[in-house]
């Protein structure tokens, strides 16, 4: 077998050959071709998405979720409960038999006279714009009859000024009794005793200024009264 050296030419030719293949691949140099390398890549990025969800179809349909359903009920009669309003006619304490109420004037063993009238008044207002029962002024001819009296009437400052010493708020609290007595039967449908009420209000330290705010106080307490009263006797609290 005949051997034949390699000439000059041809070791650097594959020296040359060899350092090409070692060396990475250079990068573009005009601005024009990396533009064209970056489009196609996010070309290539968006294909694959559009095949991955080509793959999950048809989507799955979402799984409801029972809990808000079950939410909103339940806080709407939570707030309900809370402002003091009541579904008409829905009263778990008063028989079905109960049409007619009397509200009797309320007694008063205080000094303060017309918070027991205006107690009598607003109960009869509140309980014809809330529930189905008929307000009736003769007990004789009522199913049942709602009587109370106020006990004890007390009214104090709360805040005071520090520079003048006058009082610039004060607080009004009234103790109440009420029952509701079914005419035909005797029985007592609702007794709360020892029922407290409380409401504030302001005193102005200028005299030019200043308002009587006590009888706007009373007038708000008596509205609070029978807000409580009726939502008492409804709801069973």
């Amino acid at each position: 077998m005949n051997y034949r050296a390699p000439t000059v030419r041809s070791c650097e030719g594959i020296a040359r050959k060899r350092a090409r293949q070692a060396e990475p691949p250079a990068p573009p140099r005009k601005t024009q071709d990396l533009v064209w390398w970056r489009r196609r890549f996010r070309l290539r990025i968006l294909i694959f998405s559009q095949l991955l969800r080509l793959r999950e179809w048809p989507p799955a349909p979402p799984t409801p979720n029972p809990q808000p359903l079950l939410f909103w009920p339940l806080a709407l009669a939570l707030v309900a409960a809370g402002c003091g309003y009541h579904v008409a006619g829905h009263a778990d304490l008063v028989p079905k038999d109960i049409k007619t109420i009397a509200i009797p004037a309320f007694g008063n063993t205080t000094v303060q006279h017309k918070l027991s009238q205006l107690i009598s008044e607003d109960l009869a207002r509140e309980f014809v714009s809330r529930t189905r029962y008929v307000i009736v002024a003769d007990p004789e001819q009522a199913d049942a009859i709602l009587q109370g009296a106020v006990t004890k009437f007390d009214s104090g400052a709360t805040i005071i000024d520090p520079v003048s010493g006058r009082a610039t708020g004060a607080q009004v609290i009234v103790i109440l009794q009420v029952s509701l007595t079914d005419r035909h039967t005797g029985k007592a449908l609702f007794s709360r005793l020892g029922y407290e009420f409380r409401e504030r209000y302001e005193i102005s330290i200028d005299p030019q200024a200043y308002f009587d705010e006590s009888g706007t106080a009373i007038t708000r307490l008596s509205r609070d009264v029978a807000r409580s009263v009726v939502t008492a006797i409804l709801v069973g609290f």
